[in-house]
């Protein structure tokens, strides 16, 4: 299960389907990029924000989108 403080990628799944509905350009700043779990504004324990290093910049995903990272 991923949580906050989690460090994560995306997964390949999720890069595929963002290129192929026009989002080539996030895959393409954040898909190699390593972040950081942070809390969803949402409350939704299914949706966490990631904060992608080196930029900070934060998105929302799904859970199911994202492959946690073992350091």
């Amino acid at each position: 299960m991923i949580k906050t403080g989690d460090t994560v990628k995306m997964s390949d799944l999720l890069k595929i389907g963002m290129i192929s509905n026009g989002s080539e350009e996030h895959v393409d700043e954040f898909g190699e990029c390593e972040g950081i779990v942070e809390e969803n504004s949402t409350g939704d324990p299914l949706w966490v924000d990631v904060r992608w290093h080196p930029s900070e910049l934060r998105y929302g995903y799904h859970i199911d989108n994202l492959i946690k990272i073992e350091k």
